[in-house]
């Protein structure tokens, strides 16, 4: 359950309003939600446990005061348990990584991302990864010792897509 800090302010009735829209989607894959929400932020946690893996989703919303101005963060972050623990993946930006990836994967993906896999998995596997990570504006992904963690730096407005993106994305991995 989410607890709500009620205040009347147009920020907590946006904060509000995406924590319950999150709240139901969740509810449809049977995933119990808790966390806090007030005018300033949110942090939602979710935990999924479907097909042998288990799902902890985090969404979160910071505000952090500077000294002319408020930076706001708002983004997502998931991780699954359960993979195969031989294969390890790292995806990211980072103009000095891009460098040592082949030329097949620096035409593949927009600068300044890099992808780096120790599976030589076809062509077709690869472009079906790439689309459903930038589809969805995953930021960072990394796979290690049969972990994965995604984060994405902006809000995600349909989780159900998503983590069913992921489950495409590690069906070969289990």
């Amino acid at each position: 359950m989410i607890h709500y800090e009620t205040i009347k302010s147009s920020f907590f009735v946006a904060n509000q309003t995406y924590c319950t829209k999150i709240e139901s989607k969740l509810k449809t894959l049977d995933c119990e939600c808790s966390g806090s929400c007030n005018c300033y932020g949110y942090e939602v946690v979710g935990i999924l446990k479907r097909n042998g893996l288990t799902y902890n989703l985090i969404f979160i919303k910071t505000q952090t005061p500077n000294r002319f101005d408020t930076t706001v963060y708002t983004g997502f972050e998931i991780t699954v348990t359960g993979l195969n623990k031989t294969f390890s993946l790292s995806f990211g930006r980072s103009l000095l990584r891009r460098y040592f990836c082949s030329n097949e994967i620096r035409t593949m993906i927009p600068r300044p991302y890099y992808l780096k896999f120790d599976d030589s998995k076809d062509s077709i596997f690869l472009y079906h990864l790439i689309d459903r990570i930038l589809d969805n504006n995953i930021s960072k992904i990394k796979l290690r010792n049969g972990i994965l963690n995604c984060k994405i730096h902006e809000p995600v407005s349909d989780p159900l897509k998503l983590i069913s993106d992921i489950e495409l994305i590690t069906r070969n991995w289990l």
